[in-house]
């Protein structure tokens, strides 16, 4: 099996990580990796939970879950992940 070497950073690059994996996983399973080895947050301050993106860098092309690494990533290519924002949530009692 082919491993695919990767960078990853949150969108303040405060949090950055060195990552192998298995070109033939999944986008959606290398973001539930970089999540935890990142220490980053699973639910907002109302407990809803928070699900993450990834954007490959080079030319800002966000990755569908479902793709394979190795089709979409290059060695040692870096990688943002950032947070999906819903709009149009839950309405106020005051709506």
């Amino acid at each position: 099996m082919t491993v695919t070497t990767l960078q990853a950073h949150d969108v303040s690059r405060q949090k950055n990580v060195r990552i192998e994996s298995q070109s033939a996983r999944s986008v959606s399973t290398l973001i539930d990796d970089l999540v935890q080895a990142m220490h980053l947050p699973t639910a907002g301050p109302d407990g809803r939970p928070i699900t993450y993106a990834a954007r490959r860098d080079r030319d800002g092309k966000h990755l569908f879950g479902s793709a394979r690494i190795g089709d979409e990533l290059d060695q040692e290519e870096t990688i943002t992940l950032h947070a999906n924002i819903d709009a149009g949530g839950r309405r106020s009692a005051l709506s």
